[in-house]
């Protein structure tokens, strides 16, 4: 057996001016007694799509070479937006925050086993 692996959905933020990582990594298991075909593969997606969730697993899963997923975990994120006075800080549930100068917490809420 070896390891192969796939990056894909990289995405990069202009106004950050930062890469924020690959929506999709693909670790393939390879059969090396079978020609290096695929035996089966773990597939993870991140959040890329805005600097404060990117590098949060969303999903990952394990299938077999033919696709038949194995198993599947799902995560799902809250977003929270800081404001500080002093000493004294509040969070403000958000949808999504796109902000120059926000500070923001992004929290798992929960994960779903699948």
């Amino acid at each position: 057996m070896k390891s192969a692996f796939e990056y894909s959905d990289g995405f990069r933020d202009r106004h950050e001016r930062d890469f924020l990582g690959f929506g999709k990594v693909i670790t393939k298991s390879l059969d090396t007694n079978s020609g290096n075909s695929v035996y089966r593969q773990a597939v993870q997606e991140f959040a890329v799509d805005n600097y404060y969730a990117s590098g949060n697993l969303v999903a990952s899963y394990v299938t077999d070479a033919s696709g038949n997923k194995f198993t599947e975990t799902v995560n799902e994120y809250d977003t929270y937006s800081v404001t500080a006075n002093k000493d004294s800080y509040s969070f403000a549930q958000k949808d999504v925050i796109y902000s120059a100068r926000a500070s923001a917490f992004v929290p798992l809420r929960y994960t779903a086993y699948k």
